[in-house]
């Protein structure tokens, strides 16, 4: 079932139509085969792209292992994935994650945090160098203009 949601999450919009909404709501064989076959390569193609961020995180964390942190973006990461590296990267090493994609003038990004640890309320308390910021305890997102990113890391 995993394989399946995922597949289904990797769609994409062709005409205004989703392609998993096309999938599930077509009873042409030929197209529903065609359009697995695309979720499915998108989906491999985004998993690829997510195990790359991380070991990019990776490498960038082992030069600093003791922060409380991870906080970590870069202006050639897709921001639909950086949910996906944050929760990954929060499980692992069981530290709130902060992954975004840096842009010419803001970031935007997302936070996962372990159990017990609330995103919202900590971004809460820093709101004033914010733009944007939302979601719930395990997982929220942000906006903050790169100017005060390192002021958005050491609070």
């Amino acid at each position: 079932m995993p394989k399946i949601i995922s597949a289904l999450n990797a769609a994409e919009s062709i005409n205004f139509q989703n392609e998993s909404y096309l999938l599930l709501t077509s009873s042409d064989k030929k197209i529903c085969e065609e359009i697995s076959q695309r979720l499915l390569d998108k989906n491999r193609q985004k998993q690829e792209q997510v195990k790359n961020i991380i070991q990019e995180i990776e490498r960038r964390i082992s030069q600093k292992p003791d922060e409380a942190i991870v906080f970590e973006g870069d202006p050639a990461w897709r921001l639909t994935l950086a949910g996906s590296a944050a929760s990954i990267i929060s499980s692992k090493y069981g530290k709130p994650a902060f992954v975004f994609k840096k842009m010419d003038k803001e970031s935007c990004g997302s936070v996962r945090n372990p159990k017990g640890t609330n995103s919202v309320d900590a971004m809460k308390e820093c709101d004033a160098f914010l733009m944007t910021y939302g979601g719930h305890a395990q997982a929220s997102g942000f906006r903050v203009k790169n100017e005060h990113l390192d002021k958005l890391k050491l609070s």
